[in-house]
């Protein structure tokens, strides 16, 4: 008989349970069996409704579907952000926005809103490090569209939410693992009883529950032995199969062959479908950090034919191989930069000698700057693993002296195996990693905005990146490497110029408690970690001696920057006289240009504070009398009228600005220049008077213009601002009222910022005393015949030794016409050629001038009028004979013009009559002369003799 027909013989049961050796054979059941026709078709039915009984329904709510949605787009949300798929999480997040407000209104006992919460701060997250993870070119058009919309969309909706943000942050949601495993934990319920009619699923209780049993069992198996072989996994399934269909009982089993079971079938699909995705998910969930750390969660990477792939053999006998590979690769289109950074921490785990750790050492250290991004700056955490590498570095060289590193060294082919400590040189470039980490910061710097947290951290990291200067200085002046040393001392100089001695004082200390006691510089010993302005001179002039063209420049300017900074104005005024800067300055960089104007600012700072206005005001001119001052002193991105920058261009001029902390006030900037500029320019417009071409001449267009726009404004208010002040104050000025010009200067709220600023305020005082002096002599000296030094004394409260010494000035000037006389103490005006100088005197010589014009136009009009003073009857018969006489010419006008014609004709026969009667004249007169002279030459002769 068939076997499909028939039941299994013993034989065959016993062989097929005997080929498993992890099966136990269990016992037949001993219950009666039904006839073969209808067992099978029970059997098949009792299937069935096991099945049904097995599979229970759970009937759900609406707030628990919708709690279901939330939590699966939560995980592939959680999933899709790891991968960089943010088209995924843009649909997403719509739909799980959505369900979350429906979930919201829905009426549920314990609502549970940590999956949503969870998805928001996973996008947040990911879009805050997702410039410093991965590389902008890495990514697709459409994803990098979609991470940009999705992150003005998260920012939008989180700032509604920030308090349950931020409670969520504090107890966040557990791990999908233990979520996942809450989830498979079914509550018992009751169930109702079944009907005993089905005699038949009785006999396939048992095996239910022991498929139920298997069917849990192989799920877990199956995730907790990912990495095994499917055939392994296959035979242990199919073994569990078998002891349950054993315990079933024989008509289980003849009908479980050839039925396959759904939960076994799902739970192997499972299996091979996590085995075939296992390799790639790993590769994109394992984030392989710039530091080096791997998190591969204890998977294996499994290459083609489901063999383990290992990494490469490391050890100190290949590491010279290693180094010669990831330098070959290094730059080339396909090379993982990660995978040579972990390969490159494990060959320095493995190094030997001193000599194998300077050369990876110096891979390692370069291989972090190639994680830096185009258009950003260096991760903060790569950068400070780089300098801890860079100070390990240090270390080593300095406790194996006989070890150089330079640009210059010859590449040896021999082993380093057994080193035996003879001197040996390695070719890499110390000085560039210090130059670059200083670049670096100084980019983050530029690119952090101020106003945060994030940049007074960051600005922490100052110390670390100065010690590490200092240490390569030193390293430099020990291996007698000259352009490394000069290098690293102008670095060094570029971090102390700008501060106070105060602030260096501490910087250097705290320098000098990180460096190695054993060490210590040739240049600035340790004995002036407390003489700042000693450190600074020294190494300024060691690059003078030492260095190249252009640090020499650059030298320069910081320590004139230095002296100004600390009110020793005339050493810097000498220093940059000497230098003639200003001459090349023009066809010089950048960056020094910039350096030059903002010493060229600090020159005019000092020369204010020590009440040196010319000089102040002259520095300042420069760069005051265009309206670019921000961007020549790099605090500012440069703007050109109806055009609009594009983001390429603002990230440039992003970057050549200076840090933030070493900007220059440019309020403070403003108000020094608009207050020297009134101090000089209203007494040089009080001294013009009405003279219109030397009121023409200003010394500050930029004042000026500012003061006759305010004196236009027909209502003026209280001032509020630093220009404001100022232009109220130069009005108070110009009237000699020196007490109010005085508190309007002294509300400027911008002195604050100065130190010392008392003495500023006492300077400004007597200054405006003197100009307030001067302005009202100008302008009222026109009035006066001879003015007491007491009046003068008592009106600007001056002293009378000053006062004396303004008038004596001002008279050996030539700016007013008077005279001192000493006994009686008074000064003495000539008015002998004094133009008029008050308003009112202009406005009156002006309106006499104008009635006398007046005046003689009205005359003139009143003869044209009258007609030289005739009457009406004598103007009437003058026009009646006029009127005859022309009727009368008329008619003789050809007469006239005949009779005119014989008359010239007459004339010139009488002229030419007398012509030649003159003539004839002269001849007798000549010949009567020239007898005379006949008789007379006799007489001479006689007498001669």
């Amino acid at each position: 008989m068939s076997r499909f027909f028939g039941g299994y013989s013993s034989s065959e049961s016993e062989s097929e349970s005997s080929s498993d050796s992890e099966i136990e054979i269990m016992p037949q059941s001993t219950k009666p069996q039904q006839a073969p026709t209808s067992r099978f078709a029970s059997s098949a039915l009792d299937l069935s409704d096991s099945d049904d009984d097995n599979d229970t329904r759970v009937v759900k709510s609406k707030a628990e579907k919708l709690y279901d949605e939330i939590k699966a787009s939560s995980k592939k949300i959680h999933s899709a952000v790891k991968s960089d798929k943010w088209t995924i999480v843009t649909q997403e997040f719509d739909k799980i926005v959505k369900s979350f407000d429906k979930y919201k209104k829905s009426k549920s006992k314990q609502p549970d809103n940590k999956p949503y919460f969870r998805a928001l701060v996973d996008i947040e997250d990911a879009l805050v490090n997702a410039d410093k993870l991965r590389d902008a070119k890495s990514m697709n058009a459409n994803e990098s569209r979609a991470r940009n919309q999705m992150k003005q969309r998260i920012v939008k909706h989180n700032s509604k939410l920030k308090a349950e943000i931020k409670e969520y942050r504090e107890n966040p949601m557990e791990s999908d693992a233990e979520d996942d495993k809450k989830d498979q934990e079914v509550p018992q319920t009751k169930q109702a009883a079944k009907p005993a009619a089905r005699g038949a699923s009785k006999w396939l209780k048992s095996a239910a529950a022991s498929d139920s049993s298997s069917s849990e069992s192989e799920e877990e198996e199956s995730t907790d032995s990912e990495g095994d072989s499917e055939s392994e996994t296959g035979s242990e399934t199919e073994s569990e199969s078998d002891s349950s269909d054993s315990d079933a009982g024989p008509q289980k089993k003849e009908a479980n062959r050839w039925l396959k079971s759904s939960k076994s079938t799902a739970s192997k699909a499972s299996v091979k479908k996590e085995r075939k995705v296992s390799a790639p998910a790993k590769a994109l969930k394992a984030e392989v950090r710039p530091d080096g750390e791997d998190e591969d969660d204890g998977f294996t990477v499994v290459g083609k034919g489901g063999r383990s792939v290992q990494g490469p053999v490391v050890s100190a006998e290949t590491l010279n191989k290693h180094l010669a590979e990831i330098t070959q690769s290094r730059g080339k289109k396909n090379t993982d930069k990660r995978e040579s950074l972990q390969l490159l921490e494990r060959l320095y785990g493995v190094a030997i000698n001193p000599v194998q750790k300077v050369k990876v050492l110096l891979i390692l250290i370069s291989i972090y700057f190639d994680f830096i991004p185009p258009n950003g700056y260096m991760d903060i955490s790569a950068w400070k693993k780089s300098a801890n590498h860079l100070n390990e570095l240090f270390a080593i060289l300095e406790e194996n002296a006989q070890i150089t590193v330079s640009e210059t060294a010859e590449i040896s082919d021999e082993s380093d195996l057994r080193y035996d400590g003879s001197p040996i040189g390695l070719r890499g470039s110390i000085i560039s990693f210090v130059d670059r980490l200083s670049d670096e910061f100084t980019r983050s710097l530029q690119t952090i905005d101020p106003h945060t947290t994030e940049y007074v951290d960051r600005m922490r990291d100052e110390i670390l990146i100065y010690t590490i200067t200092v240490r390569a200085q030193i390293y430099f002046e020990n291996a007698d490497l000259k352009d490394g040393l000069g290098r690293a001392v102008i670095r060094r100089i570029e971090y102390l110029y700008y501060k106070p001695d105060s602030v260096n004082a501490t910087v250097m200390k705290e320098c000098m408690e990180a460096l190695p006691k054993n060490i210590e510089s040739k240049i600035t010993p340790n004995s002036l970690v407390n003489d700042p302005k000693e450190t600074l001179h020294r190494l300024c002039a060691y690059t003078y001696k030492n260095s190249q063209a252009i640090q020499r420049t650059r030298a320069m300017l910081m320590q004139i920057y230095n002296h100004a900074l600390h009110d020793r104005y005339y050493i810097a005024r000498d220093f940059f006289l000497m230098s003639h800067l200003q001459e090349s300055v023009q066809r010089a960089e950048y960056a020094d240009q910039i350096l030059y104007n903002r010493a060229l600012v600090q020159l005019g700072f000092s020369a204010f504070r020590l009440g040196m206005i010319s000089a102040s005001f002259t520095h300042l001119q420069e760069i005051m009398t265009t309206n670019r001052y921000r961007e020549l002193l790099a605090q500012g991105i440069p703007a050109q009228r109806g055009q609009q920058l594009s983001a390429e261009q603002e990230h440039v001029g992003k970057l050549r600005q200076v840090p933030f902390h070493m900007f220059i006030n440019l309020e403070l900037l403003e108000c020094v220049y608009l207050v020297s500029s009134m101090l000089l320019e209203i007494p040089a417009m009080a001294a013009a008077g009405s003279n219109a071409e030397a009121r023409k001449k200003s010394l500050s267009k930029t004042f000026r213009r500012l003061l006759d726009f305010n004196e236009r404004q027909v209502f003026t208010g209280p001032p509020e601002s630093t220009r404001d002040f100022i232009m109220a104050a130069s009005k108070a000025l110009a009237t000699g009222d020196w007490d109010q010009c005085s508190d309007y200067i002294n509300q400027i709220k911008i002195w604050n910022l100065i130190p010392e600023s008392d003495n500023i305020k006492d300077m400004l005082l007597g200054k405006i005393k003197v100009e307030a002096l001067r302005t009202y002599l100008f302008t009222y000296s026109a009035h006066y015949e001879s003015l007491t030094l007491g009046f003068l004394v008592d009106m600007f409260s001056l002293t009378s030794q000053q006062v004396n010494s303004i008038l004596s000035r001002m008279i050996y000037n030539e700016e007013i016409e008077a005279s001192l006389d000493e006994v009686s103490r008074t000064v003495v005006f000539n008015h002998n050629n004094v133009e008029p100088s008050s308003r009112l005197h202009q406005a009156a010589l002006a309106l006499v001038d104008k009635a006398t014009n007046m005046v003689d136009s009205n005359e003139r009009v009143f003869e044209l009028k009258i007609n030289g003073g005739q009457t009406l009857s004598e103007r009437q018969q003058n026009s009646e004979y006029n009127k005859n006489d022309n009727e009368r010419s008329n008619r003789g006008q050809g007469s006239n013009n005949r009779g005119q014609q014989n008359q010239r004709n007459q004339r010139n026969q009488g002229n030419n009559r007398n012509r030649r009667n003159n003539q004839q004249h002269q001849q007798q007169q000549q010949q009567q002369h020239h007898h005379h002279q006949q008789q007379k030459q006799p007489q001479q002769i006689a007498s001669t003799a």
